[in-house]
């Protein structure tokens, strides 16, 4: 005679941290990319910015060198 299945909500089996760091990144970084959309557009709709804006956004780890005329002094 089979036995019934249980549906559980635990998680069955080692799961590293490696893993659950990436997943939880990968959830903040959507969240924080609509977040910051959604305040750009809200600012550009309210004439908070000028008509034309020069701007670099980098997100990277590396850093700029000397030779980078936008380095931050």
């Amino acid at each position: 005679m089979m036995s019934k299945m249980i549906k559980t909500n635990r998680i069955r089996g080692p799961v590293c941290p490696d893993f659950i760091s990436s997943y939880v990144t990968a959830i903040a970084v959507s969240a924080l990319e609509n977040l910051f959309n959604q305040v750009i557009a809200i600012l550009a709709k309210h004439n908070f910015f000028p008509k034309k804006v020069r701007a670099v956004l980098d997100a990277s780890e590396i850093e700029s060198t000397e030779q980078c005329s936008l380095r931050q002094r």
